[in-house]
């Protein structure tokens, strides 16, 4: 359902598509509210924090909670998202790879730099390490869900100078039934409440920029 969401998103809401809002698609568990669609309108995500914040309000609505990694500085981004799905998967039964986000710099219409966000979904072992990811650029000549080689993943990521914030970050997710069963399993409940909180106020705060705030009421209340 995520990578069909991703395609409708491309197909059928084009005045609202972006790379970050495509990519909220793709790593959101249903179809995402309009709402968190809008938060990213004209590029109000101005960090891969803003995208992960539509990402966890919408897991909120399917009753999961989430949890974020940030890459660490001296890292490749192959070996951080390789190392996060392989942590989701020792976490607990219940645990799972929500999926990661990557910022790179793209050249847009006009020949300028622009930031772009690749979505990571998933991680594949075998003869040639590889990645599928969603990613917006180069549409013509590439699928919009594709697989991407740990070298090029570790190419394209933007270099830490021309970008200060995050430069890769990963989600992972816990169903809230399991974590309300037995809290010592992942840690403090609390804090997952803590974190969908603060996710949802990051959202709000990116719709009052974009002007949207006051035809909102409560958007992630319903369905959870």
């Amino acid at each position: 359902m995520p990578v069909i969401e991703a395609y409708r998103h491309m197909k059928e809401d084009l005045p609202y598509a972006n790379c970050a809002s495509v990519v909220i698609h793709a790593l959101s568990p249903q179809s995402p509210g309009e709402e968190t669609t809008l938060a990213v309108l004209d590029y109000n995500a101005q960090s891969l924090t803003d995208i992960a914040a539509c990402v966890i309000v919408e897991h909120r609505r399917a009753g999961n909670y989430s949890s974020v990694f940030t890459m660490p500085e001296g890292q490749t981004p192959s070996d951080f998202y390789r190392n996060i799905q392989r942590q989701s998967r020792h976490t607990g039964d219940a645990a799972f790879f929500i999926g990661g986000l990557m910022a790179t710099v793209e050249q847009s219409a006009l020949d300028t730099s622009v930031l772009h966000v690749v979505g990571v979904l998933n991680h594949h072992k075998g003869h040639q390490e590889m990645f599928t990811v969603c990613d917006t650029s180069r549409m013509k000549q590439r699928e919009l869900i594709r697989k991407m080689t740990a070298r090029e993943m570790d190419s394209r990521i933007i270099e830490q100078g021309v970008y200060q914030d995050y430069r890769a970050l990963a989600l992972i997710g816990y169903p809230i039934t399991d974590l309300e069963r037995d809290p010592e399993l992942y840690g403090n409940l609390s804090y997952f409440e803590n974190e969908a909180r603060l996710a949802e106020y990051r959202v709000y705060q990116m719709l009052d920029k974009a002007g949207l705030l006051g035809m909102v009421t409560d958007p992630y209340r319903s369905g959870v």
